[in-house]
């Protein structure tokens, strides 16, 4: 997953692989390749290929098996290709593949026909499997979307690590994007792990006001985290931040919630405080 300005295509052994989805760079047809895009490993990091290594159909025709991936650097194992998943494909399976990509509008009338499907682990792994196979497809314009949507469902289907690991992979390759960092907080809240989701939603909060859009709706969720933690110093903070703030004219947003105000002990906010954000929800709510 990340942005596809390009695809260029470099040899990866896939018999050294060191992690999950992680095979070593540090291999002659890797450094030649790379050599040829003017590329050195250090340059690579962060950087998308398409990756190969020479295979055979059943017929014994040269048929490479292939995968998607960015480049990182691993502390333990040095430089790694990591996998998207699904992981393999053929390069003979490409243009069956790009028969099925869908647009976003697409996969969510997809996703809008299931969700008359009683959900259950089997229909949670269908809708899996068919966004895995849109990502794996996705352009730089869908990618983030279908990604997110992958994240969730698996979330709703409490494959935690699964989740963690396509919500930590959409921070790395968007790390510009408030909604990443917002996605990636609520693993963690759902988790219990407050601690962690405040972390990640600080970041998401900073990203938004230094990018004037979606500041409301990051606020918003932080002081939620913050409540579920019961951490009324944080909430307060948070909530007159969200008070003070004023959206810069045409910037997208939210409207002001308020939800995450109701049933704080009474000693444990300043009540002035709460009159004023309900106030800005019902302004912003009757407009």
């Amino acid at each position: 997953m990340g942005k596809r300005v390009s695809m260029d295509e470099i040899y990866v052994d896939m018999n050294a692989r060191y992690t999950e989805h992680g095979y070593s760079m540090e291999r002659r047809g890797t450094l030649d390749d790379l050599e040829r895009l003017g590329l050195t490993l250090e340059r690579a990091v962060g950087r998308r290929f398409r990756c190969y290594m020479d295979d055979l159909d059943d017929d014994g025709q040269p048929d490479d098996i292939m995968f998607d991936g960015v480049v990182v650097l691993d502390s333990e194992f040095g430089y790694l290709a990591e996998a998207d998943p699904p992981v393999y494909f053929h390069r003979s399976d490409i243009g069956q593949l790009e028969d099925n990509k869908l647009s976003i509008e697409q996969i969510m009338d997809r996703l809008g026909e299931w969700t008359h499907v009683p959900r259950d682990q089997a229909a949670g792994a269908k809708i899996v499997y068919f966004l895995k196979e849109q990502l794996k497809l996705s352009d730089a314009e869908s990618e983030f979307r279908i990604a997110i949507l992958l994240a969730d469902e698996l979330l709703l289907l409490r494959r935690m690590r699964e989740a963690e690991s396509v919500f930590k992979r959409t921070v790395d390759c968007y790390p510009e994007y408030s909604e990443a960092w917002r996605s990636f907080a609520h693993l963690y809240k759902v988790s219990g792990d407050f601690d962690r989701a405040a972390e990640l939603m600080d970041e998401a909060v900073r990203i938004a006001l230094q990018d004037g859009e979606f500041v409301i709706m990051m606020y918003c969720e932080r002081a939620r985290i913050a409540r579920y933690a019961c951490d009324w110093k944080a909430l307060s903070a948070t909530i007159q931040a969200l008070v003070e703030y004023e959206s810069k004219p045409g910037a997208r947003d939210y409207v002001y919630e308020c939800d995450f105000v109701s049933g704080i002990p009474a000693d444990a906010m300043d009540e002035a405080l709460v009159e004023r954000l309900i106030a800005r929800c019902e302004h912003t709510s009757a407009h």
